[in-house]
Protein backbone atom coordinates (compact mmCIF):
# COMPACT_ATOMS: atom_id res chain seq x y z
CA UNK A 1 0.00 0.00 0.00
CA UNK A 2 2.94 1.98 0.78
CA UNK A 3 4.15 1.39 -2.58
CA UNK A 4 1.22 2.83 -4.49
CA UNK A 5 0.91 6.09 -2.40
CA UNK A 6 4.48 6.81 -3.17
CA UNK A 7 4.10 6.31 -6.33
CA UNK A 8 1.20 8.41 -6.37
CA UNK A 9 2.95 11.47 -4.52
CA UNK A 10 5.77 10.93 -6.84
CA UNK A 11 3.69 11.44 -9.72
CA UNK A 12 1.91 14.81 -8.11
CA UNK A 13 4.98 16.06 -7.76
CA UNK A 14 6.40 15.56 -10.79
CA UNK A 15 3.23 17.08 -12.77
CA UNK A 16 3.62 20.16 -10.51
CA UNK A 17 7.06 20.16 -10.93
CA UNK A 18 6.57 20.07 -14.63
CA UNK A 19 3.71 22.90 -14.42
CA UNK A 20 5.79 25.22 -12.91
CA UNK A 21 8.74 24.68 -14.85
CA UNK A 22 6.17 25.22 -18.38
CA UNK A 23 4.24 28.08 -16.39
CA UNK A 24 7.75 30.04 -16.30
CA UNK A 25 9.14 29.68 -19.87
CA UNK A 26 5.15 30.21 -21.17
CA UNK A 27 5.37 33.53 -20.07
CA UNK A 28 7.99 36.31 -18.00
CA UNK A 29 4.70 37.58 -16.36
CA UNK A 30 4.27 34.14 -13.95
CA UNK A 31 6.29 33.75 -11.07
CA UNK A 32 6.61 30.22 -8.97
CA UNK A 33 3.33 29.05 -9.10
CA UNK A 34 1.96 25.70 -7.48
CA UNK A 35 -0.19 23.73 -9.70
CA UNK A 36 -2.79 25.04 -7.23
CA UNK A 37 -2.43 28.24 -7.92
CA UNK A 38 -2.17 27.86 -11.75
CA UNK A 39 -5.82 25.92 -11.61
CA UNK A 40 -7.09 29.18 -9.54
CA UNK A 41 -5.78 31.71 -11.86
CA UNK A 42 -7.16 29.81 -14.91
CA UNK A 43 -10.99 29.84 -13.79
CA UNK A 44 -11.15 32.81 -10.69
CA UNK A 45 -10.99 35.46 -14.27
CA UNK A 46 -12.80 34.02 -16.73
CA UNK A 47 -14.12 36.16 -18.70
CA UNK A 48 -17.73 36.42 -20.25
CA UNK A 49 -17.44 38.04 -23.55
CA UNK A 50 -20.70 39.81 -22.60
CA UNK A 51 -22.88 40.67 -19.39
CA UNK A 52 -26.05 42.15 -19.39
CA UNK A 53 -25.59 44.52 -16.57
CA UNK A 54 -29.15 46.43 -16.10
CA UNK A 55 -31.95 48.45 -18.31
CA UNK A 56 -32.11 52.01 -19.25
CA UNK A 57 -35.24 52.56 -20.05
CA UNK A 58 -36.32 50.38 -23.08
CA UNK A 59 -32.15 49.54 -23.77
CA UNK A 60 -30.25 47.01 -22.43
CA UNK A 61 -26.90 48.00 -20.56
CA UNK A 62 -24.70 45.37 -22.11
CA UNK A 63 -20.90 45.21 -21.33
CA UNK A 64 -18.45 43.18 -23.19
CA UNK A 65 -15.27 41.96 -22.88
CA UNK A 66 -12.53 40.62 -25.17
CA UNK A 67 -9.24 38.95 -24.34
CA UNK A 68 -6.10 39.48 -26.38
CA UNK A 69 -3.14 41.10 -24.34
CA UNK A 70 -1.30 41.58 -27.78
CA UNK A 71 -3.44 43.76 -29.19
CA UNK A 72 -2.55 47.39 -28.76
CA UNK A 73 -5.86 48.90 -29.69
CA UNK A 74 -9.00 47.10 -29.85
CA UNK A 75 -12.64 48.32 -31.14
CA UNK A 76 -16.30 46.95 -31.25
CA UNK A 77 -17.82 46.82 -34.37
CA UNK A 78 -21.30 45.18 -35.14
CA UNK A 79 -24.86 45.66 -37.25
CA UNK A 80 -25.42 47.88 -34.29
CA UNK A 81 -23.15 50.49 -35.16
CA UNK A 82 -22.97 49.84 -38.82
CA UNK A 83 -20.13 48.05 -38.57
CA UNK A 84 -17.75 51.31 -38.27
CA UNK A 85 -14.43 50.87 -37.63
CA UNK A 86 -12.70 54.06 -38.89
CA UNK A 87 -11.12 56.45 -36.94
CA UNK A 88 -12.46 59.67 -38.31
CA UNK A 89 -15.50 58.86 -37.48
CA UNK A 90 -17.46 60.37 -33.47
CA UNK A 91 -15.94 58.25 -30.48
CA UNK A 92 -19.30 56.23 -28.97
CA UNK A 93 -19.81 57.67 -25.58
CA UNK A 94 -22.36 55.96 -23.37
CA UNK A 95 -22.90 58.87 -21.56
CA UNK A 96 -23.29 61.13 -24.51
CA UNK A 97 -24.65 59.28 -27.37
CA UNK A 98 -26.82 56.44 -24.71
CA UNK A 99 -28.30 53.99 -27.29
CA UNK A 100 -27.35 56.05 -30.78
CA UNK A 101 -24.58 53.98 -32.02
CA UNK A 102 -25.12 54.30 -35.78
CA UNK A 103 -22.09 55.33 -37.11
CA UNK A 104 -19.99 55.47 -34.15
CA UNK A 105 -16.17 54.11 -33.28
CA UNK A 106 -17.07 51.69 -30.34
CA UNK A 107 -13.18 51.91 -28.29
CA UNK A 108 -12.80 49.43 -26.36
CA UNK A 109 -10.30 50.07 -22.65
CA UNK A 110 -7.93 47.68 -21.62
CA UNK A 111 -8.89 46.97 -17.56
CA UNK A 112 -5.49 47.20 -15.81
CA UNK A 113 -6.53 44.28 -13.14
CA UNK A 114 -7.26 41.66 -15.89
CA UNK A 115 -5.72 42.82 -18.64
CA UNK A 116 -8.89 42.30 -20.68
CA UNK A 117 -10.51 45.10 -22.97
CA UNK A 118 -14.00 46.33 -22.24
CA UNK A 119 -16.77 48.39 -23.34
CA UNK A 120 -20.21 49.41 -22.30
CA UNK A 121 -23.22 49.81 -24.84
CA UNK A 122 -27.24 50.34 -25.08
CA UNK A 123 -28.61 47.81 -26.87
CA UNK A 124 -32.36 47.64 -28.19
CA UNK A 125 -33.49 43.90 -28.15
CA UNK A 126 -32.52 41.75 -30.66
CA UNK A 127 -29.67 39.79 -32.66
CA UNK A 128 -26.90 41.09 -33.35
CA UNK A 129 -23.73 40.07 -35.31
CA UNK A 130 -20.37 41.61 -34.47
CA UNK A 131 -16.60 41.21 -34.27
CA UNK A 132 -13.78 43.05 -32.76
CA UNK A 133 -11.45 44.97 -34.80
CA UNK A 134 -7.85 45.15 -33.64
CA UNK A 135 -5.27 47.49 -34.22
CA UNK A 136 -6.47 50.36 -36.55
CA UNK A 137 -8.52 47.80 -38.36
CA UNK A 138 -5.57 45.03 -39.20
CA UNK A 139 -7.31 42.25 -37.90
CA UNK A 140 -10.94 41.45 -37.33
CA UNK A 141 -11.63 38.85 -35.32
CA UNK A 142 -14.95 37.21 -33.70
CA UNK A 143 -14.58 35.94 -30.15
CA UNK A 144 -14.28 32.08 -29.89
CA UNK A 145 -16.95 31.98 -26.82
CA UNK A 146 -20.04 33.04 -28.49
CA UNK A 147 -21.77 31.96 -31.29
CA UNK A 148 -20.76 31.99 -34.47
CA UNK A 149 -22.07 32.66 -37.94
CA UNK A 150 -20.72 32.79 -41.59
CA UNK A 151 -19.98 36.47 -42.31
CA UNK A 152 -19.96 35.48 -46.32
CA UNK A 153 -16.51 36.37 -46.26
CA UNK A 154 -14.72 33.34 -45.18
CA UNK A 155 -14.74 33.79 -42.01
CA UNK A 156 -17.22 33.88 -38.93
CA UNK A 157 -18.51 36.56 -36.95
CA UNK A 158 -19.93 36.65 -33.01
CA UNK A 159 -23.47 36.11 -32.15
CA UNK A 160 -25.61 38.38 -29.01
CA UNK A 161 -29.21 37.87 -28.50
CA UNK A 162 -30.43 41.07 -26.74
CA UNK A 163 -33.80 40.34 -24.30
CA UNK A 164 -35.71 42.87 -22.54
CA UNK A 165 -35.86 42.15 -18.69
Amino acid sequence: MYKKLNLFLSAIIIIAFSVKIWCQEKTEKTQSKNIFQIIWDSIKDRYKPYEFIGMEGDKVIVKFTFDNPSANEVWLAGQFNGWTADKSKPKYDINTHGSDLSGKLIIMNRDPKTDYWTTTILLAPGRYQYKYVLDAGRVWEQDQNTDQVDDGYGGKNSIIVVIAK
